[in-house]
């Protein structure tokens, strides 16, 4: 707001000057485009009524290739994507709402990873459930944001402003998707390695 006012008050602004106000409105007006549809989709998540598409799909051919379009952004900070991923891992969801919670996932680990090192994805069939982790190597996170990071508004790393971390809703969003399909989801953290590991019953 206070760019734009500058943008309508200021006349004797330069070319330049209004290029960059008007750059940065637009960047904070699509940032609040963000976080308003975050604030939505937690409030629809907490509601009791919400009724999944559940549909077949082949599960690793999901992750791979959502992993795959992550490509750009492994070779910002040069990091190798490593996958374990079995074949053929089937299970009934809803697509949509799975898509979200892989590309959250993914994209935190992408956020916090140190540079030139391994995120690694790993998906496999256990007795009753379909098993997928999300690892990735961080610095600056503490035990204590580890013991809340599902919860709403809460950052890994509270160091992280606006551009480089995000509302702080994502993994709170991610856990209540999990939980819609009967699934879990935890957070582990040993020697600096960051670990999200998902159950879906089969």
């Amino acid at each position: 707001v206070g760019y734009l006012d500058l943008l309508m008050n200021q006349p004797n602004l330069t070319i330049e000057e209004k290029s960059n106000y008007t750059k940065i409105a637009y960047d904070k007006a699509i940032r609040l485009e963000e976080l308003i549809e975050e604030f939505f989709s937690i409030a629809k998540y907490n509601l009791s009524d919400i009724s999944l598409e559940r549909k077949a799909v082949n599960l690793s051919m999901m992750l791979v290739q959502i992993s795959y379009e992550f490509m750009p952004l492994y070779h910002e900070k040069n990091i190798n994507c490593v996958t374990k991923i079995e074949d053929n891992l089937s299970l009934e969801l809803d697509i949509n709402q799975f898509e979200r919670v892989f590309d959250n996932l993914i994209r935190n680990a992408i956020n916090y990873s140190k540079e030139n090192s391994d995120l690694i994805i790993t998906a496999k069939k256990e007795v009753d459930c379909i098993f997928i982790q999300v690892a990735n190597f961080v610095k600056h996170i503490s035990e204590h944001n580890l013991e809340r990071i599902f919860q709403p508004f809460v950052r890994l790393d509270e160091a992280r402003n606006s551009k480089t971390g995000g509302s702080g809703l994502g993994l709170a969003i991610t856990k209540k998707i999990i939980e819609l399909h009967g699934g879990t989801i935890e957070a582990d953290l040993t020697d600096d390695l960051i670990t999200f590991t998902i159950k879906l019953p089969i």
